[in-house]
């Protein structure tokens, strides 16, 4: 038996040397924008008028910075509304000068959960960083919630881009108001598709994302978050963002349409403004860095629209 013992601790050793050194090199940098973005927020929490949460719609196209007033912009690539929720309500007492919450709705919004799709690894990087249970409870207990091993693995390509590969500390992609500014001002070099191309692989994975019995559940969370918001004064506005025409014309009339009743519904119901700039004009394809994001130029263009229509208007400046 105290052979069994000994043996089984040796082989353990080399994998919990590895495990060791994997957390440590990984803890030594800021490795996702979860990470960054909290830091930053945190920082500042006290003095945010206008927070932005959303998608990657949101996290490509709103510059904090261009808004008008101390903004944040707390949105991350593939944010559901039930993370959208969960943050508010975990910084929400902590802002005591927010009068604006930007809430983006895509064209796949309403019938997504980043739990039910591909990308559900990112749920766990909520639970680490934020301390925010899922949307499933049985996930707070996956082991990929406490190990970056597990769960910075998949995001960094394995273990030996870790060990023999450069980490990039990705705080320097950002503003410090969570304004992703880093990126050339064009689409020269930064795609591998066209936009028609791009439009076809985006709707096609949207369309797998999106599924009906998450429609009322969504709805719910939005209607949640404008009751809380009201209680404390403050304002939510629901915006959608612009997308080329290619995404557009590759859209489902009847879900696009059910999205359109649904919002149009929230706005008559609750008194809340709906801004619609998906089908805006004043965006053109040298604005996008693919079929449904704002490269640096069309992120200006839309931000200072939001600022103009939107954050000053309802701010009372």
């Amino acid at each position: 038996m105290r052979r069994f013992f000994l043996e089984t601790l040796a082989l353990g050793i080399p994998f919990a040397l590895f495990l060791g050194a994997y957390e440590f090199r990984v803890s030594r940098v800021h490795p996702n924008s979860f990470s960054v973005k909290k830091a930053f927020l945190e920082r500042q929490t006290k003095d945010v008028e206008v927070l932005v949460l959303g998608s990657s719609h949101a996290y490509y196209d709103v510059l904090p910075g261009l808004l008008g007033r101390p903004a944040f912009n707390l949105a991350d690539v593939s944010q559901s509304f039930f993370y959208d929720h969960a943050l508010l309500k975990k910084y929400l007492g902590q802002m005591p000068s927010l009068k604006l919450v930007v809430l983006p709705v895509s064209y796949f919004s309403i019938g997504y959960q980043l739990d039910d799709g591909v990308e559900r690894w990112r749920s766990y990087y909520y639970y680490k960083y934020y301390g925010l249970h899922h949307r499933d409870w049985r996930q707070d207990w996956n082991v990929r919630n406490f190990s970056d091993y597990f769960l910075c693995n998949e995001q960094l390509g394995g273990a030996r881009n870790v060990f023999f590969g450069k980490i990039k500390d990705v705080s320097a992609d950002y503003d410090p108001s969570g304004g992703w500014t880093n990126r050339v001002a064009n689409n020269t070099g930064e795609k591998p598709l066209s936009l028609s191309e791009s439009a076809q692989a985006a709707l096609k994975r949207h369309h797998d994302l999106m599924k009906s019995q998450h429609v009322q559940e969504n709805v719910t969370i939005i209607e949640d978050i404008i009751r809380e918001l009201k209680v404390r004064g403050i304002k939510l506005v629901l915006v959608t963002p612009p997308a080329t025409r290619y995404y557009r014309d590759g859209m489902n009339a009847g879900q696009y349409q059910q999205m359109q009743d649904i919002l149009k519904r929230l706005s008559s119901d609750y008194g809340v403004n709906y801004f619609n700039y998906g089908f805006d004009s004043k965006f053109s394809d040298e604005d996008y860095y693919d079929s449904d994001h704002l490269n640096l130029r069309g992120a200006e263009k839309f931000s200072l629209l939001l600022k103009a229509d939107v954050v000053l208007p309802i701010t009372g400046l």
